[in-house]
């Protein structure tokens, strides 16, 4: 199996996706994958599905992955716009990432996974990425999990936590019934709080209970 098969099977790429190139840097301690595609393929619309021709490509990007055997692993692509009949010209999804991310999925389920076994600060440092970077990844999970969400708390948990030299804060609202976490707002003012208690309709409000 050859470089280029083996970071296939890491990635978990279907076709279309090839690996085009693969950089080891021994010096810098990292690995660059370079992802392409066929001339000619088709790419299904974001909104509807539909299976459209490529129009252009936007300019390359670079998306953080887990690491491999200790190095920092990178993919780079061009992600394809493609031609929808029914949407126009669309930006089609990337298999490895969210839409608008820096991060791969699998990074961002390995960062969640040291996030919840330690604090930012460790975390970050464990990860090799900024604090805000990681504050990023806690508050994009916590708002998957409020999209899942069915029911609202009874009783919740309010903390300020510091990062950085002390002098940056966030707010983070805890569920005490069903642990987890229910909001993460940057700063440590009323309006960090407010901006939770608007997610919530009159009668939630009325009969939800806080502790801090």
């Amino acid at each position: 199996m050859d470089e280029k098969e083996f970071c296939k099977k890491l990635l978990n790429l279907k076709p279309p996706w090839i690996v085009q190139n693969v950089i080891m840097n021994e010096g810098k301690h990292t690995l660059d994958i370079y992802v392409d595609h066929p001339k000619g393929v088709k790419f299904p619309c974001p909104e509807c599905s539909t299976e459209s021709i490529v129009y252009d490509h936007q300019r390359e990007r670079i998306w953080r992955d887990k690491d491999s055997i200790d190095f920092e692993t990178y993919i780079h692509a061009k992600p394809p716009r493609i031609r929808c009949k029914k949407h126009g010209i669309m930006l089609a999804n990337v298999p490895w990432s969210e839409k608008s991310s820096r991060f791969t999925t699998r990074f961002e389920t390995h960062a969640i996974d040291v996030l919840q076994a330690t604090d930012v600060t460790k975390a970050s440092k464990i990860l090799r990425i900024t604090r805000d970077e990681a504050w990023h990844i806690m508050d994009k999970a916590v708002n998957r999990g409020l999209a899942r969400k069915t029911s609202n708390p009874e009783i919740i948990g309010i903390d300020e936590k510091s990062y950085g030299k002390h002098h940056n804060y966030v707010t983070i609202i805890y569920n005490l019934i069903k642990p987890g976490v229910e909001y993460v707002s940057f700063g440590r003012k009323k309006s960090s709080i407010n901006g939770y208690y608007k997610t919530l309709d009159r009668e939630n409000r009325k009969t939800l209970s806080t502790f801090s």
